[in-house]
């Protein structure tokens, strides 16, 4: 939010253009119809999913002027309650969701989602971006009022742990990490390998480059390090060295462990202070 506050007063003061809007479109394809096909919605074991909305409809007020904003009669009822094509008062009764007698019927669109039920548009936090659950904007309701929908609501569904359960399509939060692959030296990288369960060397993501490295790179668009930077390198014959530490680990890109990394710090680092040693063992400043 604060990062557009600047772009809209760089767009004021300096004529410098915004940002594009991220936003669901037709045009690429991540606005669809609400049902569970088009939504690309997994099918989660215990998550209803029956794609309801609240139907908005177009009622005749008995003026054909009504929707006329040039008009002197815009906004004007002349029947109220609305009435049908035979100019009888619409019933408006049950099932008050897209029915046709309630009078014609905006058709109405979704965002898509990813395979994990993720909205693919938008601004990508990184909630989502390195997610570790599924986060919708909707929720139905249990109990007698089952399937309803629980307005203002919406749902954190979790990743499972280490293997996720028969039915569910997510890959589990372990198999959601690149892993390495060395030659039988043991000390270059080989390749990166897919993200799996289980033991592995995990990709730490810190790197050093040469500087010719870096030049090489393109920089008109994000690149992967993973799979395009040193992947090039290797494709080129360059020896890619690996530095395994045996230490605990922790993936900060997510605003739950990054929350978490704290007290992760606390627990598996010990970190001197140096008002605390001998003065002669204090560094030269």
């Amino acid at each position: 939010m604060r990062a557009l506050w600047i772009a809209m007063d760089e767009w004021v003061t300096r004529g410098r253009e915004p940002p594009d809007s991220q936003v669901p479109t037709f045009h690429d394809k991540t606005l669809v119809s609400p049902d569970q096909k088009s939504v690309g919605f997994p099918s989660i074991p215990g998550v209803t999913y029956t794609g309801l909305k609240t139907t908005r409809y177009r009622f005749n007020w008995g003026n054909d002027h009504f929707y006329d904003s040039g008009s002197t009669n815009f906004g004007i009822p002349f029947a109220n309650p609305p009435i049908n094509s035979d100019r009888a008062p619409i019933p408006f009764g049950p099932p008050y969701e897209d029915n046709p007698k309630n009078g014609h019927i905006y058709p109405s669109f979704v965002p898509k989602t990813d395979r994990d039920g993720n909205d693919i548009a938008g601004i990508r936090l990184a909630d989502v971006t390195v997610p570790v659950a599924t986060y919708t904007g909707w929720a139905l309701r249990a109990g007698p009022q089952a399937n309803d929908g629980c307005e203002s609501s919406g749902q954190f569904i979790p990743f499972a742990q280490t293997e996720a359960p028969a039915g569910d399509p997510r890959p589990s939060t372990a198999a959601r990490y690149g892993t390495l692959e060395l030659d039988p030296s043991g000390q270059l990288l080989a390749r990166f390998a897919e993200k799996r369960p289980g033991a592995a060397l995990v990709n730490a993501g810190v790197y050093v480059l040469r500087a010719d490295c870096v030049r090489a790179l393109p920089r008109s668009r994000p690149l992967s390090f993973e799979f395009e930077v040193f992947t090039t390198l290797l494709d080129r014959g360059a020896k890619v060295a690996v530095v395994a530490v045996d230490a605990p680990f922790l993936d900060i890109g997510t605003a739950e462990s990054l929350r978490r990394a704290d007290q992760f710090v606390r627990t598996h680092m010990v970190v001197k202070n140096p008002a605390s040693e001998p003065s002669s063992r204090r560094p030269a400043r």
